[in-house]
Formats: C-alpha cells, structure tokens, sequence
C-alpha cells in the first residue's frame, strides 16, 4: 500500500504478482526480476498459509465446511528509482 492505495496484488488462481497501479510498471521497468521476486515471495507464503490452515483445520476439528484464513505481513519498503513503496502483503487461503 501507498497512501492507502494498493499497488500490487497476489493471485493465487494464476500464482502471479500484478501490478495494481500504472506507475508500478514505470517505476521498475528497469528492474527486471522485481516481479519474479515478488512472486516467489507470494507462492512462499501461501504454501505455508495452507499449511497453517489444515493444522488449524485438524486442532479445532473443522476438517469440513468453508474456512479462511487471512494474514497479513509484516511492511516491506522498497526504493524503485525515485518512489519509496511502503506496502504490505495480505494473502487469503480458502
């Protein structure tokens, strides 16, 4: 997030960082893997929400029914060429 606006977003269906904001392409253009990166990151953490998940699943007995867990990480900043990013990442695990 950006003042309050979000600026990137994790799909867990096409397991890829997209930008949210036109300005996010311009300002790391010239930063090749900064979105490869941050979806690696992205993949990371959802491997270990499902995880997290099914052993809360299993510690309250709630091995059915529809269940979500939401987390949100610790604030990253990132200077990309003359912008400072301050964002943090919010993942959902159904």
């Amino acid at each position: 997030m950006v003042d309050d606006i979000q600026v990137e977003y994790y799909d867990s269906n096409t397991k890829r960082v997209e930008p949210k904001q036109d300005w996010m392409n311009k300002v790391t253009e010239d930063k090749a893997d900064y979105w490869e990166r941050q979806t690696e990151t992205a993949v990371f953490y959802q491997q270990g929400f499902k995880v997290n998940l099914d052993i809360l699943k299993r510690l309250f007995n709630q091995t059915g029914g529809f269940h979500t867990h939401t987390h949100t990480l610790n604030t990253q900043t990132h200077t990309l060429n003359t912008h400072t990013c301050t964002h943090a990442h919010t993942h959902t695990q159904t």
